[in-house]
């Protein structure tokens, strides 16, 4: 945060698109309009993408 209390409208206008779209957590990725959020362990990541694309 700045010293003035307030951020930087930049910073401000991509929090408000990532609120709209619902992003709430780092990382965030969107897989055929599908949303996963946070420190996913890699197997559940690969898992949960493999099922979205059809996959094994």
């Amino acid at each position: 945060m700045c010293r003035s209390g307030n951020l930087p409208d930049t910073v401000n206008l991509n929090r408000q698109a990532a609120n709209q779209v619902g992003i709430e957590a780092t990382p965030s990725f969107f897989i055929n309009g599908h949303i996963f959020q946070g420190n996913l362990p890699l197997a559940n990541f690969q898992q949960q993408i493999d099922q979205i694309l059809g996959g094994s």
